[in-house]
């Protein structure tokens, strides 16, 4: 998909891996494979322990390699380094280095440009590195957020009429969109986010609000019934929606339906919800903010707020007021216009452009 939506089409045939473990942190025959394939290009997600050959192998060595990491804060609440930190955070912090300290390092050091995919990614993987190697690895760092596919999510005003009148919202009516996998530890901020709508609501009489995960999937089961019971127990019941654990198409028809989408957690479905040109209403917890760059595009609140949640909502709200009726297509086109630079197709034309040009200064003889 990198080549076809960078370069218009598949330059080679692709290889299908159909042998390798469900889970290839610890499997050596990726270097194998990748070593096999030839590529022109190597892109490590994420810290894997086959990077630790791959990038010494010498069959490699004149191949470009990209690095991309999506550490954000609420995945490193720790720094072994500070006072007060708990024995739980500091045994994380330092079973994170130990672990998976080796491969991230020798890939940044390897690779002519490492992607930092969140805010925080370029402050997290400098902290690996000692003092006086770290001005070079930045030089390498870019920061690039993770995208959505414009194939499959943007604006659409004929399936957005269509899905509010399969879904009962009557045309001068709001709807909001919460979607999330529904695991436990998303649970409270799903919650949250219901409970707040729920005061929303209260002075609001247009408002509903859909909620996009359910699943009787081991899994997901016990918080689907949790959160149902949830919606189901307060006040305004009849104005929540259900709706199943969505793929993306489905996903794109509804955000197409809503007006806004609500987000407690950083997720990819935030970026993809932004390119149907909902208007997001994210967590101000720094992994989210930097995807709001234009004007009434988002709102924040502050995590652990449910007042400044209540209040974040509310100005969705007014936003989608303001601009209703005969100006709401157009409004709703500018803030999709306004999330196309996260989509896949810039975002990886970017990325090739720039590490081509790395490349070609560091490696002026290769093909």
């Amino acid at each position: 998909e990198l080549v076809q939506r960078a370069g218009g089409g598949y330059e080679r045939q692709l290889a299908q891996t159909r042998r390798l473990p469900r889970s290839t942190f610890w499997s050596p025959r990726v270097h194998d494979l990748v070593r096999d394939f030839k590529p022109d290009l190597v892109v490590i997600f994420g810290d894997k322990t086959f990077s630790l050959r791959m990038v010494k192998d010498a069959a490699l060595k004149d191949v470009p390699m990209i690095s991309t990491y999506s550490e954000n804060a609420s995945m490193h609440e720790f720094d072994w380094r500070k006072k007060g930190v708990s024995f739980k955070q500091r045994l994380w912090a330092i079973g994170f280095v130990v672990t998976r300290g080796g491969p991230i390092r020798a890939a940044c050091r390897r690779s002519d440009l490492i992607v930092g995919n969140t805010p925080q990614a370029r402050e997290i993987l400098l902290r690996l590195f000692p003092r006086a190697e770290q001005p070079s690895i930045d030089s390498k760092l870019v920061d690039m957020p993770l995208g959505f596919s414009p194939e499959h999510f943007g604006f659409d005003p004929a399936l957005r009429n269509r899905v509010r009148q399969e879904l009962g919202v009557q045309p001068d009516e709001i709807l909001v969109c919460v979607s999330s996998a529904f695991t436990a530890i998303k649970a409270p901020f799903i919650a949250g986010i219901i409970s707040a709508l729920r005061s929303v609501m209260g002075t609001q009489p247009k408002l509903k609000a859909i909620i996009v995960g359910f699943s009787d999937q081991p899994e997901y089961a016990a918080v689907s019934r949790q959160i149902a019971d949830h919606m189901a127990a307060g006040p305004f019941a009849d104005r929540f929606i259900k709706e199943p654990f969505a793929q993306r198409e489905r996903l794109n028809a509804v955000f197409n339906a809503s007006d806004a989408a609500a987000f407690g957690r950083a997720s990819i479905s935030c970026q993809e919800a932004l390119g149907t040109g909902l208007i997001g209403c994210f967590v101000d917890n720094g992994s989210l903010n930097h995807l709001v760059t234009a004007p009434q595009q988002g709102v924040l609140f502050q995590p652990d707020d449910p007042a400044d949640l209540e209040r974040a909502l509310g100005e969705c709200v007014g936003i989608i007021q303001r601009h209703a009726g005969a100006g709401h297509e157009r409004f709703r086109r500018g803030l999709a216009e306004a999330a196309a630079w996260l989509g896949y197709d810039r975002i990886i034309t970017s990325i090739l452009d720039d590490v081509q040009r790395r490349a070609g200064a560091q490696r002026p003889h290769a093909s």
